[in-house]
């Protein structure tokens, strides 16, 4: 009696392998493997579109008023306690409010060649985007000064006078 002679299968291509192996992987297993890859594809599209956001950086600052203590009503009147801040993106845009708030303790009062002066201290806090390469600040109608995301962590300074 004649041999026979069995040809071997030629072996599968990748295609071929992952679709046994698909159906060799149960119901549960492609509803977890299917909810994963959802998952991912998510997360990037958000992450590029930006909805998780920058996150937040509170700031706190300081703005410095130098002055005569005899006539301190009339050095800058615009600049008392209450008076508007205004934070900027590099575009222009306002991204945050606040308010000066007069701090007595490091007000001071000193001498100088028999004049009195006075170098009045305000504090203000905003919470602003992080991540911006820098921020502008206006306090009243004096002009944006800008400042650098580390200044503002580390709390931006504006003086006048």
């Amino acid at each position: 009696m004649p041999e026979t002679v069995q040809m071997a299968s030629p072996a599968p291509t990748a295609r071929t392998a992952l679709k046994m192996l698909w159906r060799a992987w149960s119901m549960r297993s492609k509803v977890i493997v299917g909810s994963a890859f959802a998952v991912v594809v998510i997360v990037i599209v958000l992450l590029v579109t930006g909805v998780f956001g920058q996150g937040q950086m509170t700031v706190h600052g300081t703005m410095e008023v130098a002055g005569n203590v005899l006539d301190s009503s009339q050095n800058y009147p615009d600049i008392s306690d209450g008076t508007q801040v205004v934070v900027l993106d590099p575009s222009g845009k306002v991204i945050a409010t606040g308010t000066l708030s007069f701090d007595a303790k490091a007000t001071r009062i000193f001498s100088k060649l028999g004049a009195f002066g006075a170098e009045t201290v305000y504090d203000f806090t905003v919470t602003v985007p992080s991540g911006e390469s820098r921020y502008g600040i206006e306090v009243s109608h004096r002009g944006t000064i800008w400042f650098t995301s580390k200044q503002m962590q580390k709390g931006p300074g504006l003086s006048l006078g």
